[in-house]
C-alpha cells in the first residue's frame, strides 16, 4: 500500500474578458504538469459544469493525479450536496465501451455521445452513467449498474482499464476554459471557481510501473469506497477486481493469476464517511479497445 501524495490545490490565477461578448476566460493553475492549454472539456475542468451553466456551487472536488513515466490525470471527484459522488474520468477519447462481467458483448457508447461521469447514488446502491451530445448537453443515461459488496462495508464502484497510461489527459501546469455570463455576474461565478478551486484537494497516485503503449499488458484501476476506514485491503477476500481476464473486453483469455503487479491507494475525500480506495494493477492480455470500464455485476 502508498499513500496518496498530496499537493498544492488547484489555483485560480486568472479571470478576465475574451473577445467573445459576454464570455471570460479562467486559467488554473496545478502543482504539477507541463505545460499550458486550453480545453473546457477536461476531466480539470467539467466538476466546474454546473457552477459554470447556473452559477450554483458544485460540491468538494478531488483531482487524482497519476504519475508514472510522466504525469497524467485519471479523473476528478466530487462529492455533492445530496451525498452523491461523481467520478469524471481523465480519457482522452471519451466513447470507451462497457463490459460486465458475465455478458458476451461490450456495450458501446450512443453515436455523437461522449462520457461525462459516473454517479454513485447516496444509498451506495447504484450507479449510473451520464452523457453528453456533440453541443456538451446532457444526453441519456448509458444504463443503470448495481454495485457489489465484496466484504463488510466496502463498495465496489467500478474498474477502469485502459492500454496504457497515454490513453489519459496529460497533467498541464496550466489551463484555460471559457463561460458565459453577464458582466454583472462573472464576479459572483469567479470568485465560487475560486473558492471551489482553493477547496479542492489533488492527490498523486506514484505507480511503481508502466504500460506505455504495450501489447502485452494494460493498466487497470478499481475503486472501492471503504466505510471501515481499513488500513489495508490485503486482507479482503476474494479480491475486490473487476479487471477483464477474456473476450470481449480482452483478444484472448488469460491464464490466472493474471496480475503482474499490484499497487493501492487510499483516498480521503472531504466530507465523504470513509476511504476511497484506488487500486492500481499491472495486467497480461490486450485490450480490444483504448479503455474500457468494467462492472462485477
Amino acid at each position: 500500500m502508498r499513500r496518496a501524495a498530496a499537493i498544492s490545490p488547484m489555483k485560480v490565477k486568472d479571470v478576465r474578458p475574451s473577445t467573445e461578448r459576454n464570455t471570460f476566460v479562467v486559467t488554473l493553475s496545478l502543482g504539477l504538469g507541463i505545460g499550458k492549454i486550453q480545453d473546457s472539456s477536461s476531466a480539470l475542468v467539467r466538476p466546474f459544469r454546473i457552477l459554470i451553466d447556473e452559477g450554483k456551487p458544485v460540491g468538494k472536488i478531488s483531482h487524482l493525479f497519476l504519475m508514472s513515466d510522466s504525469s497524467y490525470v485519471l479523473g476528478a471527484l466530487c462529492f455533492t450536496e445530496d451525498s452523491r459522488l461523481l467520478f469524471f474520468p481523465g480519457l482522452i477519447s471519451r466513447t470507451p465501451q462497457w463490459y460486465v462481467k458475465g455478458q458476451s458483448n461490450l456495450l458501446k457508447v450512443k453515436s455523437g455521445c461522449y462520457v461525462d461521469h459516473l454517479t454513485l447514488e447516496a444509498d451506495l446502491e447504484s450507479l449510473h452513467v451520464t452523457m453528453l451530445d456533440l453541443d456538451s448537453r446532457k444526453s441519456v443515461w448509458l444504463e443503470k449498474f448495481r454495485t457489489k459488496k465484496p466484504a463488510d462495508d466496502l463498495i465496489y464502484f467500478f474498474g477502469l482499464s485502459v492500454k496504457s497510461e497515454r490513453m489519459l489527459e496529460p497533467c498541464p501546469q496550466e489551463i484555460r476554459f471559457q463561460f458565459s455570463s453577464t458582466p454583472q455576474d462573472c464576479e459572483r461565478r469567479a470568485n465560487i471557481i475560486e473558492e471551489n478551486a482553493r477547496d479542492s484537494k489533488s492527490e498523486v497516485l506514484k505507480l511503481p510501473f508502466t504500460a506505455t503503449e504495450s501489447d502485452d499488458c494494460f493498466l487497470h484501476f478499481d475503486f472501492l469506497i471503504d466505510l471501515q476506514n481499513r488500513s489495508r485491503l490485503r486482507d479482503v477476500v476474494p479480491a475486490p477486481t473487476a479487471a477483464p481476464t477474456c473476450p470481449p473486453a480482452l483478444k484472448s483469455i488469460v491464464a490466472t493469476p493474471q496480475s503482474v503487479k499490484v499497487q493501492s491507494f487510499p483516498v480521503k475525500l472531504p466530507m465523504l464517511n470513509g476511504t476511497m480506495w484506488v487500486v492500481s494493477s499491472l495486467r497480461n492480455g490486450q485490450l480490444t479497445e483504448k479503455a474500457v470500464f468494467t462492472f462485477p455485476l
